[in-house]
């Protein structure tokens, strides 16, 4: 069975989906010049040996015809790409870039890059003391949550140690993830309103209080007087005239644009970026204009022979990210209506998994409470929607069938489910609150999943953190955003016990997952280290991908619970198991 309550730091799902919302604009297709420009995939056609003379000396197919206009565009690009890496360039952040992949696994970051790394200056003696105590120490991570008590008493010192340049900044990933958990808004200031740019987002925040507590929220929008948390990378501050210079540049907009899967930056500059981006296998380089923190196509190079496999690339990557906005709006739903996990206030053995049963039976009669040894249990909770138990399989189940737009009526609406576009149940699996039987499910439909189990011996328990972590970085191709992971090992009760979770998003730059969503304890998205702490002797089990068209065909809304999208479509879109 699944995990039970969990300790961690959880942070604001809907604010993570703005930034990874898909933005494939006409950009794909418009050209301002022969240089700035994506090029359209030329129509480059093999020749067919059937129609080869077999004349002695006769040539079988006539050469092909050069396209000068973009012999021309590659040539010039080539040539701007090496001015850029010849001239005055910047530094960038390489401490940083080290270490980025462990990192983003470890801590809530925005998916940006540095053409500067950000540097402390401006302190007063006291913060150059304190700043020092905490980063020079032994052991940092346990400085600072020993020095976090006093600095929280006094804003002008916190802001000193805390932020670097204006950033919350870190490039050691323990450090990092400690600094990203820990340090919140109103921690650094006292101010009526404060700005935060996160990325080429800026946020807007006034202070104000969430569940009686001093807190800042939402001056706007659809997350209007909810808290504001930190991501490490943000850029804070009571004064909106010091964002003028930025130090950051936006790589998960850009990657939302174009669908890359991977970028290697090759030189920086004030007002552009040389970078080599990853489409399937294919590497292309690339120059990218920077405006402030935006960054947008100049121009690219893709080589000979590649246009239709770059152009296949991104469109399944667009096709996938779209399918993934639906499912990451389920997700976000889920985190804000905190269904309860599936574990009995009073337990009598372990009972984990029984509440969703009487939850059923008490929903289906009509009834607004149940009791379960003894302990109530309300049916909806306090807007009406359905508070359903949920162990961990159910939350990956849950969020794919409601993304096809099956779920529970509310309160006062007749006591159904509606009909979606999948039901596990009607698809067969004999035991569908089963990890195991999930896995043995997928498996079972390739034309569906494509599934990785991992064996035994190549299996590393996150107890070995460093080896985890770099196994985790060498196969981090494995695990993409939509995907579904399970890990299995001793827990804390001694047993052995499956967990699975769904990879919310990935680093931009090094295409290591970064955050996931699971309910343990409550449904949550946070760092994938977060998902392994609680049990440090278990390791990662399985991989299950949806394929793009049973996805696309999942969260396309309407009715029909089959699952079944055509098997050819599916069959030509299934990547290679790795």
């Amino acid at each position: 069975m699944c995990e039970g309550l969990a300790r961690l730091v959880c942070f604001d799902s809907v604010a993570i989906r703005t930034r990874v919302r898909v933005g494939f604009a006409a950009l794909l297709l418009a050209a301002p010049s022969a240089c700035d420009r994506v090029r359209a995939v030329p129509q480059r056609e093999a020749a067919d040996p059937a129609t080869a003379s077999s004349t002695p000396g006769t040539a079988s197919v006539a050469p092909p015809v050069p396209d000068t206009a973009r012999l021309l565009a590659d040539a010039r690009c080539r040539d701007r790409i090496a001015m850029l890496r010849t001239g005055e360039t910047l530094p960038g952040a390489p401490e940083l870039d080290a270490k980025r992949a462990e990192l983003f696994a470890r801590a809530k970051a925005d998916g940006v890059v540095f053409v500067e790394e950000p540097i402390a200056t401006g302190l007063t003696e006291e913060g150059k003391l304190r700043r020092q105590a905490i980063l020079g120490a032994a052991d940092p991570v346990k400085a600072l949550f020993e020095a976090y008590p006093s600095l929280q008493r006094r804003k002008d010192l916190a802001r000193q140690v805390l932020l670097t340049d204006g950033y919350l900044y870190a490039a050691a990933p323990g450090f990092a993830a400690a600094l990203s958990a820990l340090v919140r808004p109103e921690d650094l200031f006292l101010d009526r309103e404060i700005w935060i740019e996160r990325g080429t987002e800026r946020i807007h925040a006034v202070r104000g209080s969430v569940e009686g507590a001093p807190a800042y929220v939402y001056d706007a929008g659809p997350l209007a007087k909810t808290r504001v948390k930190l991501f490490l990378f943000d850029r804070v501050t009571n004064d909106p005239k010091t964002l003028e210079r930025p130090l950051h540049r936006d790589l998960a907009a850009l990657q939302a644009t174009l669908g890359f899967a991977e970028a290697r930056v090759t030189a920086l500059a004030a007002d552009s970026l040389a970078a080599e981006l990853r489409y399937g296998p294919t590497w292309v380089p690339t120059l990218l204009g920077s405006t402030g923190t935006s960054l947008s196509l100049r121009c690219e190079i893709v080589p000979d022979g590649k246009d239709r496999e770059v152009a296949a690339a991104r469109a399944l990557a667009r096709r996938r990210d779209a399918a993934l906005e639906r499912l990451r709006s389920v997700i976000d739903q889920e985190v804000e209506e905190a269904l309860p996990f599936d574990e009995p206030k009073t337990e009598i053995g372990q009972q984990d998994g029984k509440l969703r049963q009487h939850w059923n039976w008490a929903y289906r009669y009509g009834r607004t409470q149940f009791e379960f040894n003894e302990d109530r249990y309300h049916v909806f909770d306090w807007r009406g929607r359905p508070r359903v138990p949920q162990v961990c399989i159910d939350f990956v189940t849950d969020t794919f069938e409601r993304a096809g737009g099956s779920w529970f009526r509310g309160l006062g609406e007749p006591r159904e489910r509606t009909q979606g576009r999948v039901s596990f149940t009607a698809l067969g699996i004999e035991n569908e609150r089963s990890v195991e039987q999930f896995i043995g499910f997928a498996k079972a439909h390739p034309e569906w999943f494509d599934v990785v189990e991992l064996p035994d011996e190549v299996r590393v328990p996150y107890a070995k953190r460093d080896a985890f972590f770099a196994d985790l970085t060498r196969n981090r191709e494995r695990y993409q955003p939509g995907d579904v992971v399970t890990i299995y090992g001793l827990r804390a009760d001694g047993k052995m016990h499956h967990h699975s979770f769904i990879v919310y998003a990935a680093d931009p730059q090094t295409g290591m997952p970064s955050l996931v969503a699971a309910n343990a304890g409550r449904p949550r998205v946070r760092p994938f280290e977060g998902e392994m702490q609680s049990a440090p002797l278990r390791s990662i089990r399985a991989r299950i991908r949806p394929l793009v068209p049973w996805l696309e065909f999942v969260t396309s809304g309407g009715g029909g619970g089959t699952g079944a999208p055509p098997s050819a479509s599916v069959t030509a879109a299934r990547p290679a198991t790795i």
